[in-house]
């Protein structure tokens, strides 16, 4: 498994689940989707989604670059 695609936030499995936690397959987001969301949240919006539909979906894209890219030079 590519470290982009392990969990953001892993959490011990046996002692999870003997816990009553959910099951394995729902731990949440990946370290490269937690990266393009901080990205995200960190980008000043200033415009309507109406208006600018656009700027939002070039804003997401460069926000998954940003995350590869980090996640690529983290592995050197």
């Amino acid at each position: 498994m590519k470290n982009a695609n392990r969990p953001a936030l892993p959490v011990d499995l046996v002692s999870y689940v003997s816990e009553g936690g959910y099951p394995s397959d729902s731990f949440g987001l990946t370290k490269r989707e937690m990266i393009a969301m901080n990205i995200m949240a960190n980008i000043p919006w200033n415009a309507t989604k109406e208006n600018n539909h656009h700027l939002y979906e070039y804003a997401a894209s460069s926000a998954v670059s940003m995350a590869d890219a980090l996640l690529e030079e983290l592995n050197k």
